[in-house]
């Protein structure tokens, strides 16, 4: 592996990318488009995965030659997509003066939301970083817009995370969901730790987190929307679960805006675990 890694820089060296080694991958200059600030990886099997966007590309794909053997090459782009790693993506922004909708920026900078100050072929907004169990690494992220009529956007190419994986560390009894990064820092703001799922629709990570919760021995409490979207998703539950939607308004957002901390408190005190 350590032939292919310096074979590797060095292609990519000649490619004009300007690599900077950073370990498990290449920081360089994306060579799909016309990039200055250095928005690529080049991980240590050949894949180049651009924050802004670009489609995921095999160096083998720019180069003469291939700089690594075929049968070396994972390129089943269609069966799989590799988790990233936005680690110093994420480092170079700052953290937030503001909060956001009544969230205080002291809870978001806490959970590492960051300002992002727009480049990389995406609109300004606020960074949220979707970090893996020991929270070590960004594996996952969303910018959330603060104006416009498009709210959110994703890395593409990347199949959805679950945010708030590194909240499981304090889950003893319970492992609550919900199904917005923010309803998962309100909880926090309130002990509760909770992780969130991408959407409604995301029957995958559900069976996985009911696979979890049924391995650690603890109780499943759906925190979700409480609207058709949310009562599909809990019906796709096979197990034994808690469900804690909220009574106010669709979501913990709402309850939060109408009741504030303390009404929070209140309704999910019970599953305080922090």
């Amino acid at each position: 592996m350590q032939d292919y890694t310096k074979r590797i820089g060095d292609e990519l060296e000649r490619l004009g990318l300007d690599p900077v080694d950073r370990g498990r991958y290449y920081l360089i200059h994306c060579p799909q488009h016309d990039d200055r600030s250095k928005s690529a990886q080049c991980f240590k099997d050949g894949w180049i995965h651009c924050h802004a966007g670009c489609p995921r590309i095999h160096i083998n794909k720019l180069s003469s030659k291939n700089i690594i053997p075929r049968d070396y090459v994972h390129d089943d782009e269609k069966t799989s997509s590799p988790v990233g790693d936005f680690t110093d993506f994420w480092l170079q922004f700052e953290p937030l003066d503001d909060g956001i909708k009544h969230v205080p920026s002291e809870a978001l900078n806490k959970r590492g939301w960051r300002v992002f100050p727009g480049g990389w072929g995406m609109r300004p907004g606020v960074f949220i970083p979707y970090f893996n169990l020991s929270r070590e690494k960004v594996i996952y992220f969303q910018i959330r817009h603060l104006e416009g009529d498009r709210r959110f956007t994703f890395p593409k190419g990347l199949s959805p995370a679950v945010y708030g994986l590194e909240q499981l560390r304090y889950c003893k009894r319970y492992l609550t969901f919900t199904e917005g990064s923010r309803d998962s820092v309100i909880l926090g703001m309130a002990g509760v730790p909770a992780v969130a799922l991408p959407s409604a629709a995301s029957g995958t990570h559900l069976k996985k987190m009911e696979q979890y919760a049924k391995d650690k021995g603890l109780i499943l409490v759906c925190a979700g929307d409480r609207d058709e979207a949310g009562d599909r998703l809990i019906s796709n539950l096979t197990g034994p679960f808690i469900d804690a939607r909220t009574p106010v308004g669709k979501d913990i957002g709402d309850l939060y805006e109408q009741q504030g901390l303390e009404g929070v408190k209140k309704y999910y005190g019970q599953y305080k675990e922090m």
